[in-house]
């Protein structure tokens, strides 16, 4: 972060250095301005990387033209309806908390949260071994409808890959829907929360680096010299529906927009390691409960403007985004991969604008962030998927 911030210094003076402000606001036409009086208006969708390299100025936006219109009303008959007395089941829209006034944590050395916060987040897991009938928890997933799990495409290849000999990859995975504590049943007042569900297809991203399941071996999971970053988002479809209540519910999509903001406060949560490991995490240090954090999402445009200046060579990755934390230092570890990074949409709702990114097995350290998977690019594939016959 110290290299990031001397170059954005050394650059501040450039007259030649574009800012995000003018190169990706050009419909609005964006200039940064010490003040938007006389020009525009400020527009705060970029948040502070709009006018990266001129250090006080504001990126601003002519202003939008509006238009008045009149309205003639007319008074018709009142039209008499017969009102059903069955009723209809209420449907649960997406993005919705069942305890929205939860307290916010992190996940490196941070708080855990409470059953059903996040209803969407479900538990993927696996095989130990061909031969095993218990599984273990290997990654997280996220409840997109209740038939579909969207999820990192080394979670689905890592937690499938131990199928029984004479079976499929679907054989050794399952989704459990409901989950806060990965090591005994969930019970709130009495009732079972959790269920697990088995998994009828895996479908990986056709640009990833592996995308048969059958393929992955124990080699694939140790070797990190391998782009297992590019591209890592798969589906899981479920054999049979999720049922939604409260604490089983699916996350909103996040809209396909020609303008979005490029920097935006979200949460993630995992069940990955929240301490600091020097080697692989041991059983003891991997959390039972699901963990939360605060992080900042920073768009792809943002970081590769950076990238432009400091290593012409060095490229964001495809379908990456980069994500920081905000409150203290923090990491997102091994078992964290597939776990949600969810904001707030124009409608107050939680979207699903990426998944953690973190396709290896290592230790775990505080980091000031890592990649996600970002959801808003794989949109249009995830509807061509799950709309597919």
């Amino acid at each position: 972060m110290m290299l990031f911030v001397a170059v954005i210094i050394g650059l501040s003076s450039s007259a030649s250095a574009q800012n995000l402000c003018e190169s990706y606001l050009v419909g609005q036409q964006g200039k940064c301005l010490k003040s938007c009086s006389g020009y525009g208006e400020p527009n705060n969708d970029l948040g502070p990387y709009g006018c990266l390299f001129n250090f006080g100025n504001t990126c601003c936006v002519k202003k939008r033209e509006t238009t008045t219109t009149t309205t003639t009303t007319t008074t018709k008959r009142p039209i008499t309806t017969t009102l059903s007395t069955t009723a209809l089941p209420v449907e649960i829209p997406c993005g919705v908390r069942s305890n929205p006034n939860a307290e916010l944590g992190r996940i490196l050395g941070g708080f855990q949260t409470s059953p059903c916060d996040w209803p969407w987040q479900v538990s993927i897991r696996g095989k130990t071994s061909p031969t095993s009938t218990e599984t273990v928890p290997y990654c997280s997933g996220i409840l997109i409808d209740n038939l579909w799990v969207v999820t990192t495409a080394y979670c689905a290849l890592v937690s499938s890959f131990q199928a029984p000999t004479g079976g499929t990859s679907t054989d050794s995975l399952s989704v459990v829907v409901g989950e806060y504590n990965t090591d005994v049943p969930d019970i709130v007042s009495n009732n079972p929360i959790e269920t697990t569900l088995k998994v009828s297809n895996i479908i990986i991203h056709e640009n990833y680096y592996k995308t048969d399941p059958a393929l992955f071996t124990i080699n694939d999971v140790f070797n990190n010299t391998l782009d297992k970053e590019s591209y890592n988002i798969a589906l899981l479809k479920l054999q049979r529906p999720a049922t939604f209540g409260k604490c089983v519910r699916k996350v909103c999509l996040p809209s396909v927009q020609t303008t979005c903001s490029l920097t935006k406060t979200c949460m993630i949560a995992g069940w990955g390691v929240n301490k600091k490991t020097e080697f692989l995490p041991l059983d003891e240090d991997v959390p039972r409960t699901l963990q939360e954090a605060e992080v900042e999402l920073i768009k792809s445009e943002v970081m590769q403007l950076f990238n432009t200046f400091v290593d012409t060579t060095t490229t964001v990755k495809p379908l990456t985004n980069y994500a920081r934390f905000t409150k203290s230092a923090g990491n997102t570890c091994t078992n964290d991969n597939g776990g949600m990074v969810v904001c707030r949409n124009s409608e107050g709702r939680w979207a699903l604008d990426g998944i953690i990114n973190v396709p290896y097995v290592r230790g775990c350290d505080v980091s000031n962030g890592f990649l996600v998977t970002d959801v808003s690019a794989a949109y249009n594939w995830i509807q061509d998927t799950i709309n597919s016959p």
